[in-house]
């Protein structure tokens, strides 16, 4: 696999990267009634719901504005093409949307598994498929080539 070097754009999309999902997880956690924080923090986080509303509360606010900022310096500070900007931002969105239905999928498993049922495999499959395409996007917006790249 040939290596790409890094340039400024490179090491500010792979923050925004990570800080998308750290966002997307965190949003979706706090937005959760307790019960299903409960759930979501045992189940899919193997975690107490305590620590993690005590980890939310105080880095949700952060979390928002470091996503915030870089965002903006690839916004308003980027050398390249227009449209390779507009293409970071339309990727950082459906990045997103990505982690978010890994979430959907998480609190589901957790309801089914605090149920005694478990999660039909169409709808594993599924989260899977979501999973190899956030990987993708989450590359994809991190400047991380593919190893068929070059």
């Amino acid at each position: 696999m040939k290596k790409t070097p890094l340039r400024a754009e490179n090491v500010f999309a792979s923050k925004w990267a990570q800080c998308v999902e750290f966002l997307a997880l965190g949003r979706f956690y706090t937005s959760l009634p307790d019960d299903d924080r409960e759930l979501f923090a045992k189940h899919g986080l193997e975690s107490t719901r305590e620590a993690q509303d005590t980890a939310y509360v105080h880095q949700l606010a952060i979390q928002m504005l470091e996503d915030r900022i870089l965002e903006g310096m690839i916004r308003h500070s980027w050398n390249g093409a227009e449209s390779v900007r507009d293409q970071l931002v339309e990727m950082a969105r459906i990045l997103d949307e990505q982690c978010t239905a890994q979430c959907q999928f998480l609190i589901e498993s957790a309801r089914a598994e605090a149920r005694g049922e478990t999660t039909a495999e169409a709808r594993k499959e599924s989260a899977k498929t979501d999973m190899i395409l956030k990987e993708a996007s989450r590359r994809r917006l991190a400047g991380i080539p593919f190893d068929d790249e070059s």
